[in-house]
């Protein structure tokens, strides 16, 4: 009589979907030929396409290929290592403060999901903080310029008669 399988043992479709990127990856930069390739997957698995594989037959080529000089790339699951620095949020806080009036921070978070399509400052990208950053630099020369403007204009008016 077959055992039960427990939860545990469910095939999971994205960690399935995670290790045959991860396959393919491999074999691109072992530089595998794709003849070599289904040989082998033939020898060592009864199979010749990857899409027969078992997570456990996919670990077990990953790990192969491993042996065989590849090195999986590090990756950041949260992908926090892409995300904006503390300085380029500090200095996106501090041109805000600039632009605005009346400094609000949820005026602030309104135009970042406006424009950005972000709920957070936190999670920008780097390139798009960097992006924040030169745009409030803009919306602030803008600004400076039209007070200038304004002003010129105002020096530029004859004096009332009489005042």
């Amino acid at each position: 009589m077959a055992k039960p399988r427990g939860k545990h043992h469910q095939p999971n479709p994205a960690q399935r979907r995670g290790l045959l990127a991860k396959v393919h990856v491999a074999k691109k930069q072992l530089g595998m030929a794709d003849e070599v390739y289904r040989d082998m997957l033939e020898a060592q698995f009864g199979t010749r396409t990857s899409a027969d594989l078992t997570i456990g037959q996919l670990e077990r080529l990953i790990g192969l290929f491993e042996r065989g000089g590849w090195q999986a790339p590090e990756r950041h699951a949260s992908g926090a290592d892409n995300r904006a620095t503390e300085p380029q949020i500090a200095l996106i806080k501090v041109r805000w403060a600039e632009f605005a009036r009346h400094p609000d921070w949820s005026a602030f978070e309104r135009w970042l999901r406006r424009y950005w399509k972000r709920d957070r400052v936190e999670w920008l990208t780097r390139e798009e903080a960097s992006k924040v950053i030169a745009t409030l630099d803009r919306m602030i020369a803008k600004q400076d310029l039209a007070s200038f403007a304004a002003e010129l204009a105002e020096a530029a008016q004859p004096e009332a008669p009489g005042a």
